[in-house]
Formats: structure tokens, sequence, C-alpha cells
């Protein structure tokens, strides 16, 4: 789950949650529970969207034994997609909020797959976030 947290913002951003050239200070980034998961830049980069902070620090939980499993994440992921898109007025975006990334769209297809354009190309060549998650895991 820590990896599709991080591929999930990276996804949105364009950007790396959690680099650093220097190894060691990466690793305490990442290990130490003092140090947070979102610093203020990176906030900044998915416009403080509470929805989706919530959803990755769902994801990004530093104990493997406390993450959760992928069915709670794809049920969460249901529950945070219905709220992203209740905010747009069922437009199916991720919120006003988010049209700066590279992430443009992401809409609900009849055939219930996911498609969104990232820099021109769909999300995983249009499969579901959930198809995603599953081949991570």
């Amino acid at each position: 789950m820590w990896s599709a947290g991080c591929l999930l913002f990276e996804l949105l951003t364009g950007d790396y949650l959690f680099y650093n050239p220097d190894y060691l200070q990466f690793h305490f980034r990442v290990t130490r529970t003092s140090e947070a998961l979102f610093t203020p830049d990176k906030l900044d980069k998915i416009n403080n969207n509470v929805y989706l902070i919530d959803f990755m620090k769902y994801m990004l939980v530093r104990d493997s034994r406390l993450r959760p499993s992928i069915e709670n994440v794809l049920k969460r992921f249901e529950h945070v997609h219905a709220l992203l898109v209740s905010t747009t007025g069922g437009g199916g975006g991720l919120g006003s909020g988010l049209t700066n990334y590279r992430m443009n769209m992401i809409s609900n297809n009849p055939d219930g797959r996911y498609t969104g354009s990232l820099s021109g190309g769909n999300v995983g060549g249009g499969t579901t976030f959930e198809n995603m998650l599953l081949e991570i895991a």
C-alpha cells in the first residue's frame, strides 16, 4: 500500500513524495515517525485537498503490519472518488483546485473504467485504479 500511496502522489503531481538526493536524509524522512508525511510544499502541490491527503495518509502507514488491506483501500477509494466528484458538481473531475496537475480529468465511464489524461496519455492505458492497486499488491 505504501507504494500505491507514493505512486498516486506522483501521478497527481509529477513529483516524488519522498525524494532527497542524500540517502540518509531520505531514509530518515521515510522511516522516522517524527517526520511529516507531507511537507508544506507537497501539500501545496495537491492544493491541500483534504480528501486526497486523508486517502494517501490512509495508505502511507510507516509500519507495514498496520497498513490497510487492498480491499479496504479500494472501499476507501470509492468513497473518496464520490466525494471528489460531488465537490465538482458531478462533473467527474478531481475538483477545481486540481486542474493545475498533470492529471486533467478522471471520469467514471459506463463500463466502470477510470481514464485520465497524463501528459497526453491514459492512466494505465485506461485500466481501473482498482486494477492498478491489485497489480502493485
